[in-house]
């Protein structure tokens, strides 16, 4: 086709990358609060928990703080799976997140 313009996925995967916003600073601080939440509820250390990911154990405090701005999917996954707790608890569990309030009525209507 030669009038359509041709694209590699080196050429569009840096502007997707680019388009991603940071995660609203209150969004951040809630999911930072329920990591922290999660890892004491799983009696584990910052270093503990770190190790297991692996990140360091600065970063894991950075994000319990709220203050890495895109918090990597995977990274949070992981910390979940390290922590032995279901993936929706990291939602489900904050009484200050919207999702929280649309899980719950989700199991009460079981």
């Amino acid at each position: 086709m030669s009038g359509s313009p041709s694209h590699s996925p080196r050429l569009i995967a840096p502007r997707l990358h680019r388009g991603v916003d940071a995660l609203p600073p209150e969004l951040r601080s809630l999911i930072g609060r329920r990591v922290r939440e999660l890892r004491i509820q799983s009696e584990m250390s910052m270093e503990e928990v770190a190790a297991l990911v692996p990140i360091s154990s600065g970063t894991l405090g950075a994000l319990e703080r709220g203050e890495i701005k895109n918090p990597p999917l995977g990274t949070l996954l992981k910390l979940v799976a390290v922590m032995k707790v279901g993936t929706i608890e990291l939602f489900l569990g904050s009484e200050d997140l919207p999702s929280a309030k649309v899980g719950q009525q989700l199991i009460d209507n079981r």
